[in-house]
């Protein structure tokens, strides 16, 4: 080897980790996202059998400011909201202009969210959805990297006390670019059990529910969410306590969401 190629060789070996490894965080600043879902649901009870599709169209307007070294504040106004479906949906025209608030880790860990003061049935999975919005991640990331992370929680749905606990594995495919920007392509494939008890219309409950999600993410290097697919597989089950009645149910919901420039 020459003395000419070393002090080469010696620098390219010095640049690998900074080149293989980019540490990712969320930046400062405003995108808007739309987010189209379509849900094929399953459902068989004492009354009889029933199928339908349920398809739901929103846009976000996604506001982030740093608050601290290790606090993010996300502000999330749901511009707009429709549901179509065959069946009677749930008026959601009241929430459209409502703000939903959360800190999250600069990674997009949630540490708490604030849901705008309205009442709506549908409010409750809304918000943790909206929350959850900005895919979390490990700051330090490279093609090939892999994580796993468990989460429980416990929150209120429809009068019902429900616990949760989700395990979600992550790998880093690879690289691509889009738009002329150079992004990370994430795959996260969660599990979750969800258990939980309660009154329904005065009739005691209890709910059993498992749940798969497949996701395809993408990251840019400067920590913007460009958006990505999503396919959700949930069966739960409902039983009227005392009654000896059930109520299963099957939900497989394909998302899109698409950064708009």
């Amino acid at each position: 080897m020459s003395r000419r190629a070393l002090p080469l060789v010696l620098a390219t070996a010095l640049l690998a980790p900074s080149l293989s490894a980019q540490h990712i965080e969320y930046p400062n600043g405003t995108m808007k996202y739309r987010i189209s879902t379509t849900t094929t649901v399953n459902q068989s009870s004492p009354a009889g059998n029933a199928e339908y599709d349920l398809g739901i169209q929103q846009r976000y307007t996604v506001n982030l400011a740093r608050q601290a070294k290790d606090t993010v504040r996300e502000t999330v106004t749901l511009d707009s909201i429709s549901v179509s479906s065959k069946n009677p949906v749930p008026d959601m025209t009241n929430l459209q202009g409502s703000t939903f608030v959360s800190l999250l880790s600069p990674t997009g860990t949630v540490y708490s969210t604030t849901p705008p003061p309205i009442a709506n049935q549908m409010l409750t999975q809304l918000t943790e959805g909206i929350a959850r919005f900005l895919p979390a991640h490990r700051g330090d990331l490279r093609a090939g990297a892999s994580w796993s992370d468990t989460s429980s929680a416990r929150m209120n749905q429809e009068g019902l006390e429900v616990s949760r606990t989700s395990v979600a594995e992550f790998t880093v495919l690879g690289d691509t670019t889009v738009g002329g920007e150079h992004a990370l392509r994430l795959k996260r494939v969660t599990k979750s059990n969800a258990t939980g008890t309660g009154l329904s219309q005065g009739t005691p409950i209890a709910l059993v529910s498992t749940s798969l999600s497949d996701a395809r993410l993408l990251l840019t290097s400067k920590g913007v969410y460009l958006g990505g697919t999503s396919t959700d597989d949930v069966t739960y089950k409902v039983t009227m306590v005392g009654q000896n009645a059930e109520v299963n149910v099957k939900q497989l919901a394909r998302t899109t969401v698409e950064a708009i420039r």
